[in-house]
């Protein structure tokens, strides 16, 4: 598997240095709990709630600088996932494109996180954070849904640190609210924790039980909503 770092590296600065001030302004983004990272070091799995395509960018400009300018890859569904979703999804979103700024897709249907997760592993292995999206989707009514079990996995088969992040006051933003302001983005990142100060069992085929036991990490996101 190929890594962009470099070019995703150039391409995650650019979008921080633009947005990072249009966040701060046009939906007065605050963020709460950076302390409880300070002395973490790399690297690590970001794992968050997902009601907004803005998400990934502000969890971008949050830890860019955490980063040290280093590459941020995200957990991606499969380019046929958006197709029938609009013109620019159906061409654009999915393959290079997400490769690129980052996103390498998951392989469903496999049955084994071993399988499916294969390209995430290799990217924690070699040094870099990755983010994942607990309910594996962005919710269709602003409600957490339910947790699936892949970051688990990936925090207990590489032995790095979960930072769970939620992320409030996004969801079913537009365009115009975005401009006149209407919003206020709310962050919290919680204390790091590990797969293994929560789950002993090893079955990388068995997704239901991570998924049941990644419920741990969801309840720690929605406590932390504001």
């Amino acid at each position: 598997m190929k890594i962009y770092k470099n070019t995703t590296s150039i391409l995650q600065s650019i979008l921080c240095f633009i947005f990072n001030p249009l966040f701060n302004f046009f939906i007065h983004l605050k963020v709460r709990g950076l302390e409880d990272i300070e002395n973490l070091n790399e690297p690590y799995i970001i794992v968050s709630n997902h009601s907004s395509e803005l998400d990934i960018i502000i969890i971008l400009t949050i830890f860019n600088k955490k980063l040290k300018n280093k590459p941020l890859f995200c957990v991606t569904r499969e380019k046929n996932f958006y197709r029938d979703m609009g013109i620019l999804k159906d061409n654009i979103y999915g393959g290079l494109f997400f490769k690129i700024f980052g996103g390498y897709e998951v392989y469903r249907g496999t049955g084994d996180y071993r399988k499916s997760l294969i390209n995430h592993i290799s990217i924690i292995k070699k040094g870099y954070s990755t983010c994942v999206f607990l309910e594996g989707k962005i919710s269709k009514d602003g409600i957490l849904g339910k947790a699936k079990g892949g970051a688990l996995f990936l925090s207990q088969e590489t032995g790095v640190p979960i930072i769970p992040v939620s992320i409030n006051g996004l969801f079913n933003i537009g365009f115009r609210d975005f401009i006149l302001r209407k919003r206020k983005a709310r962050v919290t990142i919680s204390k790091p924790i590990k797969a293994s100060e929560h789950i002993s069992t090893y079955e990388p085929s068995n997704i239901y039980y991570y998924g049941e036991q990644s419920q741990i990490i969801m309840q720690i996101i929605k406590k932390s909503l504001w």
